[in-house]
C-alpha cells in the first residue's frame, strides 16, 4: 500500500475513483482519464461509510482503481538531503535504518512511502502513517470490493492539484488556504512542495478566517527555514459574510499579492478528489 506519491504528471490511461475523506463528509468522483470528473456524490460523516461504499459500487458498475484522501493529521512528513545518487532500492534501506529518528516508529509498524522532490532531486519527502491508520480502510475497501490502491493526504492532494493545473511556479512560495464550510486547510508551498500544514474548524465568519491565517502565517515565519510568502491563493465554496472582506481585509496581512477563487467551474471537494489520483 503506497501512502503517496505527490509529484509528476499521472501516467494513469483509464478511469478512477477519488475519494476525500475530510471533516464532516466523504466525497466520491469518477475522474476520466484527462482528469474530468464524469461523476461526484457527497456523505455526511454520519453516515455508514460501508453503505455509503457499496452505494458508490452499485451506482459505477465498475471496479474502478481508488484513491483515498485523508486528514492530513493522519501522516508524519520528514524531508532529508543525501549525498550522493541512490536508487529506490538504496533510498528504501537508508529510510528503514532511520525510521526511528524520524517517525520514533519502525517501519514494521508503519505504511510509508517516498519520493525525490521536483526541484531538488538530492533531497527526498518520506511520507508515513501507523498502521492502524490505513489498515481499518484497507480492511473497509476489501469488505466492499472495491480496489484501494494508494492512500494519500489532503495536503498533497491540493500540492498535486495546484501542480498539475499550473497554478503555482516552482520560484515562488505560496500560502494557500482551502475554506470548505467551517473547514480550512492551510499549507505552505515552497519549490512546488508543501513545507507547513495546519487546518482548523468552527468559523464563523471571514474576520475570524483572517485571525486564523495571521497565527498560520506567524507560526510559519517562525519556523526554522522559513522564507517569505510571494502570494496568497484562497479556494472557498462559500462566504461566510461580505464578498468585499476578501480582496480588501485580506490583503492587510501580509501585503502580499492576493488570488481568491470560488468554486464557480469546479466544486471544491473536487480539488481533493482529482488531486489525490494524480
Amino acid at each position: 500500500m503506497r501512502i503517496v506519491k505527490a509529484f509528476g504528471k499521472s501516467k494513469l490511461k483509464q478511469d478512477r475513483i477519488g475519494l476525500a475523506f475530510i471533516e464532516d463528509q466523504l466525497t466520491f468522483s469518477l475522474v476520466s482519464n484527462n482528469n474530468e470528473v464524469l461523476f461526484s456524490e457527497k456523505f455526511s460523516r454520519e453516515s455508514n461509510v460501508i453503505s455509503s461504499l457499496l452505494l458508490l459500487k452499485e451506482q459505477i458498475k465498475h471496479n474502478y482503481p481508488c484513491y483515498l484522501a485523508l486528514p492530513h493529521n493522519v501522516a508524519m512528513v520528514k524531508e532529508f538531503n543525501f549525498s550522493e545518487t541512490k536508487n529506490e532500492t538504496e533510498l528504501n534501506k537508508l529510510i528503514k535504518i532511520n525510521a526511528l529518528n524520524f517517525f520514533s516508529h519502525a517501519t514494521t509498524d508503519l505504511y510509508y512511502d517516498f519520493e525525490k522532490l521536483p526541484t531538488n532531486n538530492s533531497r527526498v519527502r518520506v511520507v508515513a502513517s501507523k498502521k492502524e491508520n490505513i489498515a481499518k480502510w484497507i480492511k473497509i475497501f476489501r469488505e466492499v470490493q472495491l480496489n484501494l490502491v494508494r492512500v494519500s493526504i489532503d495536503s498533497f492532494a491540493l500540492e498535486k492539484f495546484l501542480i498539475i493545473n499550473q497554478y503555482l511556479l516552482s520560484t515562488k512560495n505560496y500560502a494557500v488556504l482551502w475554506v470548505s464550510g467551517k473547514y480550512l486547510l492551510q499549507v505552505i508551498i515552497s519549490s512546488l512542495t508543501v513545507v507547513f500544514m495546519r487546518s482548523n474548524t468552527g468559523f464563523e465568519n471571514n474576520l475570524q478566517l483572517l485571525e486564523e491565517l495571521t497565527k498560520f502565517l506567524c507560526l510559519y515565519e517562525n519556523a526554522k527555514n522559513s522564507k517569505n510568502i510571494d502570494e496568497i491563493i484562497v479556494f472557498y465554496d462559500r462566504l461566510l459574510d461580505d464578498q468585499a472582506l476578501w480582496p480588501s481585509e485580506w490583503k492587510v496581512v501580509h501585503y502580499k499579492k492576493l488570488r481568491v477563487l470560488s468554486n464557480r467551474n469546479l466544486p471544491l471537494s473536487n480539488l481533493l478528489t482529482i488531486g489525490v489520483t494524480l
